[in-house]
């Protein structure tokens, strides 16, 4: 499972480090504490998980939907190919191993969830 976390929001942690934190369990003093708890749990059940960060692709978020890509910044585009690559090369070793089709990824997600 691949996280891409938004750099803004890593406030001096890495990456490794900020998943770590977010997939901690809560105190579950209420239902959405204990839901919440569930859905981590869920998560930690998929096994292998990586992080890659990506800086912000332009000041102008607003118009994010609207940029072209030559207009993204050139951090945000260099770190969307190493993106491309991490996922790519994993690609190709699931395929060799065998792996989930995208209805059983989702239907495993839906048990864990549950």
């Amino acid at each position: 499972l691949l996280w891409l976390v938004q750099r803004d929001f890593l406030e001096g942690s890495s990456v490794s480090e900020h998943l770590a934190q977010s997939l901690l369990l809560v105190r579950a003093e209420d239902e959405h504490g204990a839901h919440l708890n569930r859905i981590r749990r869920g998560l930690a059940q998929l096994g292998e998980m990586s992080g890659l960060g990506l800086p912000q692709p332009h000041t102008r978020r607003t118009a994010l939907c609207s940029l072209t890509p030559s207009e993204l910044s050139t951090d945000y585009s260099s770190a969307l190919q190493r993106v491309r690559e991490w996922v790519g090369a994993r690609a190709a070793e699931r395929a060799t191993r065998g792996s989930y089709s995208g209805e059983q990824l989702a239907a495993r997600v839906q048990r864990l969830l549950r």
